[in-house]
């Protein structure tokens, strides 16, 4: 399940950005479930996300639990998850994604490797992600 704060977080950003104009964004992060189905409710509610038509959004982190593995494949997944994403989708890393790997449970990775992967998959090209990318500095 989605944590209750991520889930108010989100709710604010839609109810304030309702209001008179349609020029409206959506920050989210912290999608760090790890049951089965659970890339499958990510992808919802990148679709529930692609419904109010925000201009853009912002992912403020945390793509996995801290103490989970900090793999290339499910680096790989998750992107395929913001794929999904219609408008500009920019991505900012959380400690999970990085400085949490160097844990037995997250694999034991270097923390400077996973961070160098985590940026080379998902800012590399100068560009955000979704199907409209917006170039980034």
């Amino acid at each position: 399940m989605y944590r209750p704060g991520y889930i108010a977080a989100l709710m604010i950003v839609l109810f304030a950005s309702s209001a008179a104009t349609a020029e409206r964004f959506v920050v989210f992060g912290d999608l760090q479930d790890s049951s089965p189905d659970g890339r499958q409710r990510d992808v919802e509610l990148i679709e529930r996300i692609n419904e109010i038509a925000p201009v853009f959004s912002v992912y403020i982190g945390d793509i996995k639990e801290g103490g989970s593995e900090c793999t290339d494949e499910l680096f790989a997944r998750m992107r395929r998850v913001f794929d999904h994403h219609e408008k500009p989708l920019i991505f900012t890393p959380g400690d999970n994604e990085w400085t949490d790997c160097w844990r037995a449970s997250a694999g034991g990775f270097d923390a400077t490797e996973r961070k160098d992967a985590v940026v080379s998959l998902f800012t590399a090209s100068g560009e955000s992600l979704g199907q409209e990318p917006l170039q980034l500095e």
